[in-house]
């Protein structure tokens, strides 16, 4: 059995993000290049990193599902502003917060996050 603390499981799915966006790179990099120059021969190879990304984000997806039941509703509360103000996505750092659609108030306009 392997037993960590809440913030070393989480770090651990940091690394495996991390490591799914350096693939999704390498793809977006290869897809985005010419057509007429591509090597045909590497489209395998890249159709199966994709599928292992897919595959790697499902999986992580239900390991965090599991990690929230195994903590609880009774562990200790933690101050996620400073995460969560690292998250440059206004939508996604909505969910991360746990706040509902509703419980904010009406906006005019979206955020545009530049990059």
């Amino acid at each position: 059995m392997a037993y960590l603390s809440a913030g070393q499981a989480v770090a651990l799915v940091a690394v495996e993000l991390a490591e799914a966006g350096k693939t999704l790179q390498s793809l977006e990099h290869a897809l985005m290049q010419d057509p007429r120059g591509a090597d045909q021969k590497s489209f395998p190879t890249d159709f199966q990193s994709l599928d292992l990304l897919a595959q790697s984000i499902e999986e992580l997806r239900l390991y965090l599902s599991r990690l929230s039941q195994e903590i609880g509703d009774d562990a200790s509360s933690f101050d996620l502003s400073g995460p969560l103000s690292e998250v440059r996505l206004g939508e996604m750092r909505r969910r991360l917060s746990g706040r509902s659609r509703q419980a904010e108030p009406r906006q005019e306009h979206g955020d545009i996050d530049l990059f």
